[in-house]
C-alpha cells in the first residue's frame, strides 16, 4: 500500500488543483521532467528541473530545494537546489532528523508536512532563529517525501525571503512535484540496488567475477609493455568440510570473516569473490616476480591464520594460481582461465600452495588433439556405450522413465568425461552420426525391455544444437521409432533453453514438427539461460528439468530455493511436469516432494548405469509394481499436458 503523508494544502484548507494542471507550459515542463528520467540522465538534474519548476510556476517569491536521506535514515544532505544562495547551506547540509531540526529534519522527522510562515517568531525556529535572519529566511515549508511503504526518502522545501504562507496552488505544485520526486528518487534507488546485484556479491559485499574480469581488461589495456598485471585466483581448500559439518550459515560466515581480513590485507588492490570459495585479486605495477612471489606467500599465511567464528576458531588454508599480463594473456578472460589453470595445478600438487602459469600447462590443448583422433573412430570401433540414469516419481516413488546418456571407453584412456568429448563431437559435426546411433540403440534396448515386460514409461535423449538444426529431424526420429516399434509417446527428447533462443521462430517450428511426431519435449537446464517467459508459453514443451545448480542449494539458499519453487509453480500452470536433476540428498528431495514438484533424477535414485544393471533395477521394479497393493477411491490426478 502506498504511504501517503498528511496533504500540505490541508494544512490550510482546499487547494485549487485543476488550475494547475491545466497549465500547458507546466505540462511541457513535466514532460522533460519525465524524458529526463527515462534518458537516465542522473536523479540531480532531473530534481534541479523539478525545482526550478516550481520556482517559475509559483505565484509567491519562492526559492525550493531536494534533499535526500542518508541510508539510515537520520540525516539529509542537498541534493538538488539550483537557485539557493551558497550562505543556505547551512540550512540544507548535513541536517539532522529530529523534532528540534530544522523545518527539513522535522518533516523528515515526522513524516508530515512542516510549514513555518515567521521564523522570526515561530517557537519551532527558536534555535534558528539568527541564522534564518542572517540569511534573509522569513518563511519555510517543507513536505516529507517517503517511499510506498513509507521510508524516508527526503524533503522537498521550500523557502521565502518574506514571511508567508504558501498560496493554495502553490501548495499544490509542491505535493505534485514531491510525488516526482519520490518516482525518480525511487528509481535511482533500484537502479543503484541492480547495479550492485549485477558487480558486487551479495555476501560479502566484494567485487563479483563480472566486474573483476571488467577492471582486469581495463588494467590490461592501460598497462605498458613493462608494467604487467597480476591476477591471482584462490580457492579455500576446507570449506566443503565445514560446510558439511557445521551446515552453510556457518560456512557463509567464515566466508565473510575471511573475506573481510583479506580485503583489508590487499589494501588498495581490488579483490572480488569470483565463486562460492574462490576469490580473486588484481595487482597492478608489480613487475618483479620475486615481489609477487612474496605477495602471494604473504596472503597465504594471512589465510591460514585463525578465524574467530561464534566463538570458535577456524583453521583454513587455500590453492593460488598467478598468472600475468599481457605475458601470460592480452585480455581478462584469457589471463582469468591462465590463472585458473596454475590454480588447479596447485591443488593438484597438495593444495595449500601456489602455482606461477607456464605455458606447459597448457596440456590438455594437446590431449585435446588426441580425443579428437580418437573420435573420429570410435563409433566404428564400438567404443560408444549408452548409460541409463533412472527417473523416479515423489509420489510413490516408482521410476518412471530414464534419461540416457552417452559414454565413450577409449582405448587408452578408459572412460573419457561426458563434459571432454561431446564438446568436441559438436564442435566437428561428429554429433550428427553418434546422435542417431544414441537413438537407434536407445530403440533397441527398449524393445528388448519391452519384450521382457520391463520398459520403462518413458526414456529421454538429449538433442544437440546441431542435431536440432538438422533437416529432416523429425522425420529421422519418426523412422527410427518406426523401425523398432517403439510408440512415439515413450521417447522424450530433451534440449536447452539456450538453443532454443538462438532462433526462437524456427525452434517453434521445429517443435511443433516433432510433436507431429507424438514425442514428448522436455526443456533441459531451464534457469541457467535466457528463461523467456514470452516463448515459454508459445513452446509446445511437456517438461521442464530444474537445473542441478538451483536444486544443489534448495536447502541452505534462499534464492535457489525461492526459483525452484517459483519454476515449479510456473511449469504445473502452464501445465508442464517438472523433472528436478543433480538431486543427491534426503533434504532436497523432501523439500522438492513438498513444492510439488513431479519427479526427480540424480545420485539419490540412481546413478547412470549401463543397460544390463538397468535392466535388472527396472525388472525389480516391475516386481513392485505388481505386488498386490491397497484400494483406494481417490480418482487419479488429471495428467498433464
Amino acid at each position: 500500500m502506498e504511504h501517503r503523508p498528511l496533504s500540505i494544502a490541508g494544512l490550510f484548507g482546499s487547494s485549487s488543483t485543476g488550475e494547475v494542471v491545466a497549465d500547458p507550459a507546466l505540462l511541457e515542463g513535466e514532460r522533460r521532467v519525465f524524458e529526463r528520467m527515462a534518458a537516465d540522465e542522473g536523479l540531480k538534474p532531473v530534481l534541479e528541473e523539478m525545482a526550478r519548476l516550481c520556482e517559475r510556476h509559483s505565484r509567491q517569491p519562492t526559492l525550493y530545494a531536494v534533499l535526500l536521506a542518508n541510508e539510515a535514515g537520520d540525516r539529509l544532505n542537498v541534493v538538488a537546489a539550483p537557485n539557493m544562495p551558497p550562505d543556505y547551506s547551512a540550512l540544507l547540509g548535513d541536517v539532522p532528523v529530529a523534532a528540534d531540526s530544522n523545518p527539513s529534519g522535522v518533516a523528515a522527522w515526522s513524516k508530515q508536512p512542516v510549514l513555518v510562515e515567521d521564523c522570526a517568531t515561530d517557537p519551532r525556529w527558536s534555535s534558528l532563529r539568527d541564522l534564518a535572519a542572517t540569511l534573509g529566511v522569513g518563511a519555510a515549508w517543507s513536505l516529507p517525501i517517503l517511499s510506498q511503504r513509507g521510508k524516508l526518502l527526503g524533503t522537498f522545501s521550500a523557502y521565502s525571503r518574506t514571511p508567508a504562507r504558501p498560496a493554495p496552488q502553490d501548495a499544490a505544485l509542491m505535493e505534485r512535484f514531491a510525488h516526482i520526486a519520490r518516482i525518480a528518487i525511487e528509481k535511482h534507488h533500484a537502479e543503484r540496488t541492480i547495479e550492485r546485484m549485477t558487480n558486487y556479491d551479495g555476501l560479502t559485499g566484494l567485487p563479483n567475477r563480472s566486474l573483476l574480469l571488467d577492471r582486469l581488461d581495463d588494467a590490461l589495456l592501460s598497462i605498458g609493455k613493462h608494467k604487467p598485471a597480476a591476477l591471482l585466483l584462490f580457492n579455500l581448500d576446507s570449506m566443503k568440510q565445514i560446510n558439511d559439518t557445521l551446515g552453510y550459515e556457518y560456512g557463509n560466515r567464515c566466508i565473510q570473516a575471511v573475506a573481510g581480513r583479506l580485503a583489508a590485507h590487499v589494501g588498495g588492490s581490488l579483490m572480488a569473490r569470483v565463486g562460492g570459495d574462490e576469490f580473486g585479486v588484481v595487482l597492478e605495477g608489480q613487475d618483479d616476480e620475486g615481489v609477487l612471489r612474496s605477495t602471494v606467500q604473504a596472503l597465504l599465511e594471512n589465510i591460514t591464520q585463525p578465524i574467530g567464528v561464534d566463538g570458535r576458531d577456524v583453521f583454513l588454508t587455500a590453492s593460488l594460481g598467478v598468472a600475468v599480463g599481457p605475458r601470460d594473456g592480452d585480455d581478462a578472460d584469457t589471463l582469468f582461465k591462465h590463472a585458473d589453470v596454475a590454480l588447479h595445478r596447485a591443488k593438484q600438487r597438495g593444495r595449500n600452495g601456489f602455482q606461477f602459469f607456464d605455458a606447459a600447462m597448457n596440456a590438455p590443448a594437446a590431449r585435446r588433439v588426441a580425443l579428437l583422433g580418437g573420435l573420429r573412430h570410435a563409433l566404428e570401433r564400438g567404443e560408444f556405450e549408452v548409460h541409463y540414469q533412472p527417473q523416479v516419481e515423489l509420489a510413490g516413488g516408482m521410476l518412471s522413465g530414464a534419461e540416457a546418456l552417452l559414454r565413450w571407453n577409449h582405448p587408452e584412456e578408459g572412460e573419457v568425461s561426458p563434459s571432454e568429448f561431446i564438446p568436441l563431437l559438436e564442435e566437428t559435426g561428429l554429433i550428427l552420426p553418434v546422435g542417431e546411433w544414441v537413438l537407434t540403440q536407445v530403440c533397441r534396448d527398449f524393445t528388448e525391455l519391452e519384450r521382457g515386460g520391463s520398459a520403462p514409461p518413458r526414456i529421454a535423449v538429449n538433442l544437440s544444437a546441431r542435431q536440432f538444426m538438422q533437416p529432416g529431424l523429425a522425420e529421422r526420429i519418426q523412422a527410427v521409432l518406426k523401425a523398432h516399434a517403439v510408440p512415439a509417446e515413450r521417447l522424450t527428447l530433451e534440449i536447452t533453453e539456450s538453443l532454443l533462443m538462438r532462433d526462437p521462430a524456427d525452434a517453434e517450428r521445429v517443435l511443433q514438427r516433432l510433436k507431429q511426431v507424438n514425442v514428448k519435449i522436455a526443456l533441459d537446464d531451464f534457469g541457467t539461460g535466457y528463461s523467456s517467459l514470452s516463448y515459454l508459453k508459445r513452446f509446445p514443451v511437456d517438461e521442464l528439468k530444474v537445473d542441478k545448480s538451483f536444486v544443489t542449494g534448495v536447502t541452505h539458499s534462499a534464492a535457489d530455493a525461492a526459483i525452484t519453487d517459483t519454476v515449479i509453480r510456473l511449469a504445473h500452470n502452464l501445465g508442464m511436469q517438472v523433472l528436478a536433476e543433480g538431486v543427491e540428498h534426503e533434504a532436497q528431495r523432501a523439500f522438492l516432494e513438498v513444492h510439488g514438484c513431479d519427479r526427480v533424477q540424480g545420485y539419490l535414485t540412481g546413478r547412470p548405469m549401463d543397460f544390463g544393471a538397468f535392466r535388472v533395477r527396472l525388472e525389480a521394479e516391475a516386481g513392485r509394481r505388481e505386488s498386490p497393493r491397497p484400494r483406494s477411491d481417490t480418482p487419479p490426478a488429471p495428467a498433464p499436458r
